[in-house]
């Protein structure tokens, strides 16, 4: 009986009471500062990433400054000089031409930003040009028919300015001769 009552007299052990080790999980805050310390390095590296806000304004304003109001000499500030396109102009200067050739042809050129979704380095385009056969395009005289062109782009941006590019869309000259 004595050491049934020494029993019932000791406290009973609890979860909480015991010292097991807890899983590390960065607060928040502690997060923020880890990130912010990362984006330090990288500066100090030359690697500046951008915040996918950023990059989706960097690909706005090329929308607009470039294809919309036809401002060659943002292509500069823009895009990569060693900018690689897997869709027909593979090269900075090659994009320069399309721009030319897109607005002589279609002097009313418009494109409009449907969705536009960005990760990481990466921004999706989902767009609609609308514009006016007006100009000679790819040998094909002025139509005056009136086009409307859908496309999805994935670009990769690095340091503020377009790397890569990838298209599918529908066919602007099909449009023109058919």
């Amino acid at each position: 009986m004595e050491q049934r009552s020494a029993l019932l007299q000791e406290p009973p052990v609890l979860l909480a009471d015991a010292k097991l080790p807890l899983p590390d999980y960065p607060s928040e805050r502690g997060k923020a500062r880890q990130k912010q310390e990362e984006k330090r390095q990288r500066a100090r590296k030359g690697d500046h990433r951008m915040s996918s806000e950023e990059n989706k304004a960097i690909v706005r304003r090329l929308f607009e400054e470039v294809l919309n109001e036809g401002r060659l000499t943002s292509i500069d500030e823009l895009v990569a000089t060693d900018y690689l396109s897997h869709a027909g102009a593979p090269r900075r200067e090659d994009f320069k031409q399309v721009v030319i050739r897109l607005r002589a042809g279609f002097p009313d050129l418009r494109y409009t930003i449907e969705d536009l979704i960005a990760e990481g380095d990466k921004v999706v385009i989902r767009a609609t040009l609308h514009g006016t056969h007006g100009g000679d395009y790819l040998g094909i005289p002025p139509t005056g028919k009136q086009v409307t062109l859908e496309s999805i782009h994935i670009v990769r941006l690095a340091s503020g300015k377009f790397r890569e590019h990838w298209a599918q869309g529908s066919n602007l000259r099909q449009q023109l001769i058919g």
